[in-house]
Order: C-alpha cells, then sequence, then structure tokens
C-alpha cells in the first residue's frame, strides 16, 4: 500500500469516527465515466484495428465529510470506475484487453450559498488512483498482466440543493487527472465523473 493511501485511509478513519458529530455527512452518487483508457489501450498495444472500445462507463463512489466550519469540508471519497474494454486484432488476430482503476481521495470542499437551500460548490485535492490491465485474448510478452498505484490531482465544480435538515442532493463534475499507465509509466490516464448524489447529515 502506497503511502497517500495510508494516509487517506487515516483521514478516513478520522471521519467515520465523527459522524455522531452535527458536521459530518455520508453519501452516495453514481453517474457516467469518461476516460481515455481505451485509447491508451490502443495505443500502447498496438492494435492492427479495433472493433469495440470503451470511452465511458457507469461509475459509483461513497463519500464522508467533516465540517470545518459553514463553507469549508474535508471529503473522503472512494470512486469505482469500472472496467474500459477494448476488442479488435492483433497481428491479424482476434484480441481483447481491459483496464479497470479505483480511486481513494481525499479534498477541501468550498461552497458558496445562493439561498438557505441551493448553492454551489467546488474542490481540489490528492488521491491515489489503482489501475489494473489485463490481457484477456492473444497475450504478447508486452501485454502481461499489471497493476499500478499513482498519485493523481483531483478538481470539481458542483451545486447542491438541502432537502431538509439531513439530506442533501447534489450535482457534480470531477476530474481525475495524471494517472500513470500500468502499461507505461510514462503515459498518462485521465477520468472524469458527471454524477448525482444523495448524503445524509448527522
Amino acid at each position: 500500500m502506497s503511502a497517500a493511501s495510508k494516509i487517506l485511509m487515516l483521514i478516513g478513519f478520522a471521519l467515520v469516527s465523527t459522524a455522531a458529530s452535527a458536521d459530518a455527512y455520508i453519501g452516495v452518487a453514481g453517474g457516467m465515466g469518461i476516460s481515455n483508457a481505451g485509447d491508451k489501450i490502443e495505443q500502447q498495444t498496438g492494435y492492427d484495428s479495433v472493433n469495440s472500445k470503451d470511452n465511458s462507463k457507469s461509475v459509483f463512489s461513497l463519500y464522508g465529510a467533516y465540517a470545518l466550519n459553514e463553507r469549508l469540508a474535508i471529503e473522503v471519497a472512494y470512486t469505482d470506475f469500472g472496467k474500459y474494454r477494448l476488442d479488435g486484432s492483433y497481428n491479424g488476430y482476434p484480441a481483447a484487453d481491459s483496464l479497470s482503476a479505483q480511486a481513494l481521495t481525499a479534498s477541501l470542499v468550498g461552497t458558496l450559498p445562493l439561498s438557505p437551500l441551493f448553492g454551489l460548490e467546488g474542490k481540489a485535492g490528492l488521491g491515489s488512483m489503482n489501475q489494473k490491465y489485463q490481457c484477456e485474448r492473444y497475450c504478447t510478452a508486452s501485454m502481461q498482466d499489471s497493476t499500478n498505484t499513482s498519485t493523481i490531482g483531483v478538481l470539481g465544480i458542483g451545486a447542491y440543493w438541502k432537502q431538509g435538515r439531513n439530506l442533501t442532493l447534489r450535482t457534480r463534475y470531477d476530474y481525475f487527472g495524471e494517472a500513470n499507465s500500468p502499461l507505461r509509466s510514462e503515459e498518462k490516464i485521465n477520468y472524469s465523473l458527471l454524477s448525482v448524489g444523495v448524503d445524509w447529515h448527522f
């Protein structure tokens, strides 16, 4: 486990321990993830031709946060980006590869209330991205299964709607940047997420 992952886990445990406080919330979100993972697999494996390639997937996220004050909160999130697949041919033979990714992130979230019930938000943070490449059909020496865990940057914007004292709806666009490719660490893979979520405030 990387140092970044350990730090994020410690922050997560701290958030869970404060969940009983009036300034904490937990939530779940789902939406559409977009990535250049399929393009990178195609480039790095040298396919002759491509029959199908995933550029977007359904994504879900779990998060928890502790409010520092009325405008700032520290938020920890786990996001599963699913598996991006590529099918085609290599050296004239049918070939298939996939890349799955999960991220653990910690961010500072700032809010801008526009009314008692509605407002805007933005966030910035760091995270740990774990990616697993799998060669599923016609594997050569350069296409062996591999994993990579790297530190990434996180940026996001969104809006929230309070549905009462304890319930809040959110819509967000988050960008997860500069993860090292499991095939070639000098190559970078980026992910983004457009989501709708709901959280419960304690």
